[in-house]
């Protein structure tokens, strides 16, 4: 079977979808509140380009659906709610001490954090 390579998918959204999509596009990192996820997404993937001219796309459905932009629309911010669990465990005193690890080379692997802390 021949795969066809294809520019752009047409692709329909509810009016609700594309609220959730802008209010997705608008969540902040913490702690300056400077960049968005999907910012830092694109950043890390080197997706800049894509990233800005998607957002551009997705303004003018949201201009077309009449759903507020900029100052009008909510702001989010992503941000720790809780405290993280905490352990305490044994660190090896020589480099290779305790060299029973896991493949994944974690020295915390089965080692359950006390439900305590």
């Amino acid at each position: 079977m021949e795969v066809r390579k294809r520019k752009t998918f047409p692709v329909q959204f509810s009016k609700l979808e594309l609220l959730h999509l802008r209010d997705l596009f608008n969540v902040k990192l913490p702690l300056e509140l400077k960049q968005t996820v999907s910012q830092a997404l694109a950043e890390g993937e080197n997706r800049v380009f894509v990233e800005t001219q998607l957002w551009l796309k997705l303004v003018e459905a949201c201009k077309a659906a009449e759903l507020p932009l900029d100052e009008e629309a909510p702001d989010f911010v992503c941000t720790v709610t809780a405290a993280p669990p905490i352990g305490v465990f044994r660190m090896a005193s020589e480099p290779n001490e305790g060299e029973v690890q896991s493949e994944a080379n974690d020295p915390f692997e089965g080692q359950k954090p006390s439900e305590d802390a």
